[in-house]
């Protein structure tokens, strides 16, 4: 099975998105191939709002296994090119600096898109 995931609470946080990455690494353990885009900080309730002249820029996010020392998480960059994972990272996942307006629909895509 092959999955987009994404929300409007941005990256893992304890405070406003606690549970994506409990949900993605579940979705994994299951075997599914899983891609992740979301907003690089919190969107909620902003969805219907324009943002016209602000370029939409993508960064690459490498979460780390939950136990990680605060020290890496910090130290962690947000490239703008893919990059082979490090010991402790668990996937690649994209953060864009923009509103998700994704509708919340089944939608049937070609097998190849990702």
């Amino acid at each position: 099975m092959k999955v987009l995931l994404t929300n409007d609470d941005g990256p893992p946080n304890s405070k406003v998105s606690p549970y994506i990455f409990a949900f993605y690494q579940k979705m994994r353990d299951l075997g599914w191939d899983v891609k992740v885009v979301i907003p690089s900080s919190q969107k909620s309730w902003i969805g219907k709002a324009f943002h016209i002249t602000e370029v939409t820029k993508g960064r690459y996010f490498y979460p780390t296994k939950p136990g990680a020392s605060r020290a890496t998480m910090v130290r962690a960059r947000r490239p703008e090119t893919s990059r082979p994972l490090k010991e402790g990272e668990v996937g690649e996942w994209v953060l864009l600096d923009g509103v998700m307006i994704i509708p919340n629909v089944q939608v049937a895509v070609p097998a190849d898109i990702f």
